[in-house]
C-alpha cells in the first residue's frame, strides 16, 4: 500500500465513503427507522448486518459497535451508511428518519459496583481519629467536562484483499484494531493486517475510535468486495471527577487523618474502570504524612458517551486534589504553602507496600528551587497583603493577583494489576555498515525519534541509519501506546540492547542480535500488594503567578516555574519544548479562553537528576500541578475559595457576587 501521512490521502478506485448516524437521544429505544429510496451503490449497516459479532471488548467491557433497539447515550452510532461520494451520502443520511421513545431515567447496572468498580483503601483508623478531632476541613473538588480539541481526522480504511483485510488506520492500539475486525467481520486476525499511520500525542481520540471505524469499513468492504474509508469528527471526553476531602488537624493545626470519597463519571460504559482507580488512588494519596488514611473510589455509569483515556487515566485529576487540598490545609492554617509542605513533609513509613513513598529529600530540593526561581515567598507575602484589604476587582483601584505552588510524584504506565503491562518485547540488530534496526512490541510511537537518538548514542551510529520495525504475528499484545511507556519502558529495553551489543561489538562477528522483554508476574486486584503498583516515578514542583484582567474577568498568566526530577534525558531541549507545549493547551483549557491559546509571559522549565536515572516522562505529573497551582493563585488573587476546574471568567464573575 502507499505511504500516507492522513486517512484522508487514502484514495482508491471505486472507493466507498462511510458516514455514521448517531442518536438525538440520551436513552431509550428505537421504534422505527426509515431509510429513503437509495440506488444500488448504497449499502446501510445496522446492528442485524454485522457479520460477525456486534462488539467492541476493551478487556471485560463490551461495548456495542452499533446500538441496535438501545440507545445507551446521546450520539451512539446507530447505523452506518456507505456510498460513491461524501456528498451523496451525507444527503443519504440527512433523509433517514429514526424515531425514539425515550426514557427520563437512566438506572446504572445494581450489579457494577460488585464488578471492581468499587475500592477501598485504609490504614491507621481515619474515621476514629475524625470523630474526636477538634478541627476538622472539608472541601469539594470537581473536575468539569471537557472534550478533545479539533484535530487531523480520526478515521479508517479497509481494502479486502486475495489474503483477507487491510486495514489503514493512526490508532494508539492497533492490536485492538486487529481483534475487532476479526470479531465483526469473522475473519481470522492472521488474516486482518494493520497498516499504522503516523498521530501526534493526542487527549484519548487515537485510542478506542479507530477500531469502531476499522470494524465498519471492513464489514462494508466485505460485503461489497470494495475498498471502504469511514472519516469521523466526533471527540474524544474527559471521565469526570468529583473528589471529598476530609482531614482532621491536630492541636498544632497539621493534618493527622483523612477520608476521601471519589465519584467518577465514566458515561454509559465504565472502560478501563479498574486501571483507572488504580491511577486515582496513587494522585489521592497526599505527598504530607498522615498517621492514618482511607479513600473509597466508585465509578458511576450514566447516559453520555464513553470516557477514560483523556491525558492519562485521571491521575492529573487526582493528583490536582491531593495539592489544591495541601494549598487550601495550609491556607487553613495561616501558613504560607511551601512553608506548611516542608514542615509536612515525612516518608511515611506507615504507608502500605503497594502506595507510593514520598521522597522527602527530593521534594524539599525541588521546592526550593521552584520557590528560589519564581521569588514565591516574597510575592506570596505581598498578594496575601493585598487580599486582606478585601477589595472587589475595580478598574481604577487595583489590581489583584495571585502565586499558587504545588509538588509531588507522578507515573508513567498501567500498574502490575493491567494485564497487557506484562508484555513487552525489543530486539536490536547491529549489522555491517552500521545498520541497526530495532524491532518493539509497540507498532508505532512518536517516541521513535528518542530511540534513534538512545540507540545512536549508545551504539555510535548515526541516527538515520536506524530502522524501526514490527512484526504484527511475531509480537506480544504490549497493550495501548498510551502513559508515556513507549518513551520509559521501551527506552529501557532497548538501551539494554544496545549496552548488550556494544560489550560484544569487535568481540564477536556481525550481525549481533540482542532480545530483552519484560514480563512480569501478574497480581490480583483482590491480591494483597507488597510492593508499589506503578514502578516509574518522576518528582516536580510548580509555582503559577496570575492577575485578573478587571475588564475582561480573565486570567491573565504571568509566569510558571516548573522544577523536574524525571531521570536522564536524551533530549532535554525536546522534552522541555513538549512541557512548554502542554502548559500553553493546558492552560487555555483551564481558563476557560475563548480566543485560542494564551499569552504566557514566562515558562521556566528546569530539570535536576536525583539518584534515580531512569529516563520518566514527567507530563503526567506537570498536569496535575499545573492545575493545582492555577486554582490556589485564583484562590489567592479573587479572595474566594476555587476548587473546581476548568475556572474562567464565568467562575470568577460569580465569585465577585459571593
Amino acid at each position: 500500500m502507499n505511504t500516507v501521512t492522513y486517512i484522508t490521502a487514502m484514495q482508491r478506485p471505486k472507493m466507498l465513503y462511510g458516514y455514521i448516524l448517531r442518536s438525538t437521544i440520551a436513552h431509550g429505544t428505537i421504534t422505527d427507522i426509515v431509510l429513503p429510496d437509495l440506488s444500488k451503490d448504497f449499502l446501510v449497516i445496522t446492528a442485524g448486518d454485522i457479520p460477525g459479532s456486534n462488539a467492541l471488548r476493551v478487556f471485560d467491557e463490551i461495548v456495542p459497535l452499533l446500538s441496535g433497539e438501545q440507545i445507551s447515550y446521546r450520539d451512539q452510532p446507530i447505523l452506518a451508511v456507505f456510498g460513491p461520494d461524501k456528498e451523496s451520502v451525507t444527503l443519504a443520511v440527512s433523509r433517514i428518519a429514526v424515531s425514539y421513545e425515550a426514557s427520563e431515567s437512566f438506572d446504572p447496572d445494581p450489579e457494577e459496583t460488585n464488578t471492581g468498580r468499587q475500592r477501598h483503601i485504609s490504614w491507621g483508623g481515619p474515621q476514629e481519629i475524625l470523630q474526636q478531632a477538634e478541627d476538622v476541613v472539608e472541601y469539594t473538588y470537581m473536575t468539569g467536562s471537557q472534550r478533545s480539541p479539533v484535530g487531523p481526522p480520526v478515521g479508517a480504511f479497509a481494502e479486502p484483499t486475495d489474503a483477507g483485510m487491510e486495514i489503514t488506520t493512526s490508532s494508539m492500539w492497533p492490536f485492538h484494531v486487529r481483534s475487532t475486525v476479526s470479531e465483526v467481520c469473522g475473519l481470522p486476525k492472521r488474516k486482518v493486517i494493520i497498516h499504522q499511520l503516523p498521530y501526534t500525542p493526542t487527549v484519548g481520540e487515537h485510542l478506542i475510535y479507530p477500531s469502531i471505524y476499522a470494524a465498519l469499513a471492513a464489514a462494508a468492504a466485505s460485503a461489497t468486495g470494495r475498498p471502504s474509508r469511514i472519516i469521523d469528527p466526533y471527540p474524544a471526553f474527559r471521565p469526570e471527577l468529583i473528589i471529598t476531602r476530609r482531614t482532621a488537624l491536630n492541636a498544632e493545626h497539621l493534618p493527622s487523618a483523612e477520608s476521601v470519597d471519589v465519584q467518577i463519571n465514566q458515561g454509559a460504559f465504565p472502560l478501563f474502570a479498574d486501571e483507572i482507580i488504580e491511577h486515582v488512588i496513587a494522585g489521592i494519596t497526599p505527598s504530607y504524612g498522615l498517621d492514618a488514611f482511607e479513600a473509597t473510589i466508585h465509578t458511576v455509569k450514566t447516559p453520555a458517551a464513553p470516557r477514560s483515556y483523556y491525558q492519562g487515566l485521571c491521575f492529573p485529576l487526582a493528583l490536582f486534589s491531593s495539592e489544591a487540598h495541601a494549598s487550601n490545609l495550609a491556607l487553613y492554617s495561616n501558613m504560607n504553602p511551601v512553608n506548611w509542605r516542608l514542615r509536612t513533609l515525612e516518608d511515611a513509613v506507615k504507608r502500605p507496600a503497594h502506595v507510593l513513598r514520598l521522597r522527602s529529600v527530593i521534594m524539599k530540593d525541588l521546592l526550593e528551587q521552584t520557590v528560589k526561581r519564581s521569588d514565591f515567598s516574597r510575592k506570596y507575602a505581598v498578594y496575601e497583603m493585598q487580599k486582606r484589604r478585601n477589595r472587589l476587582i475595580s478598574t481604577f483601584t487595583g489590581y489583584s493577583r495571585g502565586i499558587g505552588i504545588a509538588s509531588g510524584r507522578g507515573i508513567n504506565g498501567f500498574s502490575t494489576h493491567f494485564a497487557c503491562e506484562r508484555n513487552y518485547a525489543v530486539s536490536v540488530r547491529l549489522d555491517v555498515n552500521d545498520q541497526v534496526t530495532i524491532t518493539t512490541s509497540i507498532m508505532y510511537s512518536p517516541a521513535e525519534v528518542l530511540w534513534r537518538t538512545a540507540a545512536g548514542t549508545l551504539l555510535g551510529v548515526n541516527p538515520a541509519q536506524i530502522q524501526i520495525r514490527t512484526s504484527q504475528n511475531e509480537s506480544a499484545n504490549s497493550g495501548p501506546d498510551v502513559l508515556h511507556r513507549d518513551s520509559t519502558i521501551i527506552s529501557v529495553l532497548i538501551t539494554r540492547c544496545c549496552e548488550s551489543i556494544k560489550s560484544q561489538r569487535f568481540k564477536e562477528p556481525l550481525p549481533i542480535t540482542v532480545k530483552r522483554s519484560l514480563k512480569r508476574a501478574g497480581v490480583s486486584a483482590q491480591e494483597p500488594v507488597k510492593r508499589p503498583l506503578f514502578h516509574y516515578v518522576s518528582w516536580g514542583a510548580l509555582a503559577l503567578e496570575l492577575e485578573i484582567d478587571p475588564v475582561l474577568l480573565r486570567p491573565v498568566i504571568y509566569g510558571v516555574w516548573c522544577t523536574l526530577s524525571c531521570g536522564s534525558l536524551f533530549d532535554e531541549q525536546a522534552m522541555t519544548n513538549t512541557i512548554c507545549s502542554v502548559i500553553q493547551d493546558e492552560l487555555t483549557v483551564l481558563t476557560r479562553s475563548e480566543t485560542g491559546s494564551i499569552t504566557i509571559d514566562a515558562i521556566d522549565i528546569a530539570f535536576t537528576v536525583h539518584e534515580e536515572t531512569l529516563s520518566v516522562n514527567p507530563i503526567p505529573n506537570v498536569l496535575g500541578l499545573l492545575q493545582a497551582a492555577y486554582t490556589s493563585a485564583l484562590t489567592q488573587a479573587m479572595n474566594r475559595s476555587f476548587t473546581s476546574i476548568p475556572s474562567g471568567p464565568q467562575e470568577i464573575f460569580e465569585a465577585i457576587g459571593e
